[in-house]
């Protein structure tokens, strides 16, 4: 924690790291589908965990980290240049293979906080306008015809009970 925010240890940072090279180590003999779905999963808990903290640069790194093991990996499997694998692996190549990064989940939370965040503000602006002089009245006569419906809810009761005792004594 540094000056009131939350950060990311840098030995978290290398747990995560070191995970990541386990799933994408070269000789590893499993399909794409299957490297990018345990991929996701680490990338899922860790954004999910961390998403509170202050980490967008550290997020940005690990994904480019990511991107790169995983491209290491998948050039060992074709028979590409480094330099071609490169160009044709792009960002948005990789997206489409369903790879998920940190940095989007971490942007998605924060919209989501922020859309919150607003409509929390909107609520306050409506019990602040509630709040000034000119309202006040407008509460009171609420307030009045609140207590009258009460009132009227209970004579309702009692003339119902009045005519029961009515016909019981008639009978």
């Amino acid at each position: 924690m540094n000056a009131g925010y939350f950060t990311i240890s840098e030995e978290k940072i290398e747990e995560f790291k070191k995970k990541i090279a386990k799933l994408t180590y070269l000789t590893r003999k499993k399909s794409e589908k299957v490297i990018i779905k345990s991929l996701n999963n680490q990338i899922l808990g860790f954004s999910h965990y961390y998403k509170f903290a202050n980490c967008k640069r550290v997020f940005e790194d690990l994904d480019a980290f990511i991107r790169m093991r995983l491209r290491r990996w998948l050039l060992s499997r074709k028979e590409l240049l480094p330099g071609e694998g490169n160009l044709i692996l792009t960002n948005t190549a990789l997206k489409s293979l369903g790879l998920k990064t940190l940095i989007e989940i971490k942007k998605r939370f924060d919209s989501e906080k922020k859309r919150k965040i607003g409509k929390i503000g909107e609520k306050r602006k409506r019990t602040d306008q509630l709040k000034k002089g000119s309202n006040w009245a407008q509460l009171k006569d609420i307030e009045l015809k609140y207590q009258q419906k009460l009132i009227l809810d209970q004579l309702k009761k009692l003339t119902s009970l009045v005519k029961k005792l009515i016909r019981k004594l008639n009978n």
